[in-house]
């Protein structure tokens, strides 16, 4: 059984041995940047994703309900899965298709969000495990240094793309 477990002192030890391919670098931030990040958003929660069978951390994923813009009702906040990604000694397993659905409930419990969002770059493999899990891709980018969403010219390709899962039974969000 995967669970989710909140990064704290007790567990930073397991959590940074963790690694990503060199491929990956250029698409999802390893254990060091997701703690940097973290600095810059303390609002970022980080969860070492960890497998009860073989009493292991196998990954790690970043969530947040964005709350840079503090102007936007809380209700209507981006809840981003920020950063997702399992070891590199564990890929390619099924632990991504059976650990996102965790984390949508996790997310769920935490931010009664309408909508889950996430930033993928094309070259992502990940975006067709995004896909049939229920995200949807839309044409709209985010924008990190204005920390905006924009639609993006459909002439031009981008390189990177917003995806939502769209929650149904939240009746409180």
């Amino acid at each position: 059984m995967l669970k989710l477990i909140e990064l704290e002192d007790n567990n930073y030890k397991e959590l940074e041995v963790l690694r990503i391919l060199p491929s990956q670098k250029s698409f999802v931030k390893d254990f060091e940047g997701c703690v940097e990040y973290k600095r810059e958003y303390p609002f970022l929660r980080i969860y070492g994703i960890y497998d009860e069978a073989i009493n292991k951390y196998v990954g790690l994923t970043a969530i947040a309900r964005w709350d840079s813009n503090l102007s936007i009702p809380v209700d209507e906040r981006w809840c981003w899965l920020d950063e997702l990604f399992i070891d590199e000694k564990y890929q390619h397993q099924g632990y991504g298709k059976r650990i996102i659905p965790i984390i949508v409930e996790k997310m769920k419990e935490l931010y009664k969000p309408k909508k889950i969002v996430l930033s993928v770059c094309n070259d992502n493999p990940a975006k067709f495990l995004y896909e049939e899990l229920g995200f949807i891709k839309t044409n709209l980018v985010y924008v990190e240094e204005s920390d905006s969403i924009i639609k993006k010219d459909t002439l031009l390709p981008p390189d990177e793309f917003v995806m939502y899962l769209k929650i149904e039974d939240n009746k409180e969000a």
